[in-house]
């Protein structure tokens, strides 16, 4: 196999329980002509001789070993094989309906550049197309579309190495960069399928529940987050819906660990330029929460948080 329509990623990290079950699913699709590129990221397990022996039972899977660089490495380096016309992300410990790539390739022609397909809880748009401006509001401002890279179809040529310019430090939202950075490449269709492609497995190990996700790296989510939305963009979109996602995330992460950040002069300017777009009173939150530098205040964080959602409807 040369030119394959699909190149499925799959980066690789200790998931020794999950692994084969998330290769025979993908391997079991309906639709053949795809690759399965498995990216090693130097787990500490049997990981390594899973993929291995899978590659040695079916021509269509290419394995790459690398130290330990984190998710957003592994995906930039089976990207960096890939050979696909489109390339869909599967993270290790997840599955794919036996359907799966079928339903998104069926929905893609040559003037498409991203399939969004669904899987259980996450939001997805209407079925059909979706128009350039809205896919990135909705990505720029983090609702209505998964921010993760799953469940959708890529253009193989959106991607460049600048959509994985990322630090290692950001463990928690890397995805969501990533997608805004595409939306912004993009120029052909975007489509939307009416069907489950994905299936999400909630695994308590993952990075998304033992990383903490404290008030300095979620201030280094947004700048790389704000600084993949072009400048001209970010006015416009923040009454549209950016402010009150961006607050939403300070919340959330200064609830973590009921502090904030050293920088609180930066906070403050921070808020309040999100006010000046949003036309909302939001400069007491970096004070209120300021205040909050024991355990027994916490109620009061929780109570912040639920006035800000209401204010923000």
């Amino acid at each position: 196999m040369t030119n394959p329509s699909i190149s499925v990623v799959v980066p690789v990290y200790k998931v020794e329980p999950y692994l084969q079950e998330c290769i025979d699913s993908i391997l079991a699709q309906s639709f053949s002509d795809f690759e399965l590129i498995l990216v090693n990221d130097g787990s500490p397990d049997s990981c390594g001789a899973i993929c291995d022996q899978n590659a040695a039972r079916d021509s269509r899977i290419r394995v790459y070993h690398q130290k330990n660089q984190g998710v957003t490495r592994a995906r930039a380096k089976g990207v960096s094989c890939a050979r696909g016309e489109f390339i869909t992300f599967v993270d290790s410990d997840d599955t794919l309906p036996p359907n799966a790539l079928e339903t998104l390739k069926a929905s893609a022609d040559s003037n498409t550049d991203v399939v969004i397909g669904k899987y259980e809880g996450a939001p997805c748009p209407p079925a059909g197309k979706l128009s350039l401006e809205d896919f990135r509001k909705q990505m720029a401002i983090m609702q209505g579309i998964i921010v993760g890279p799953f469940a959708k179809l890529f253009r193989r040529s959106l991607f460049s190495t600048e959509i994985f310019d990322l630090p290692p430090e950001l463990k928690v939202g890397e995805d969501a960069v990533m997608n805004i950075r595409l939306a912004y490449r993009a120029s052909g269709d975007i489509r939307s399928v009416d069907a489950v492609v994905y299936v999400y497995r909630d695994n308590e190990e993952s990075v998304m529940h033992t990383h903490k996700c404290s008030p300095e790296s979620d201030m280094l989510l947004q700048q790389y987050r704000l600084a993949s939305i072009p400048p001209e963009e970010i006015p416009r979109l923040l009454p549209e819906g950016l402010a009150s996602s961006l607050i939403h995330h300070w919340i959330n992460a200064s609830m973590g660990t009921v502090r904030i950040p050293d920088s609180v002069r930066e906070y403050h300017s921070y808020i309040l330029s999100i006010e000046k777009y949003a036309r909302l009173n939001l400069s007491f939150f970096p004070r209120f929460i300021l205040h909050c530098n024991n355990a027994a205040l916490r109620a009061l964080v929780i109570y912040a948080r639920k006035l800000a959602r209401s204010l923000l409807k």
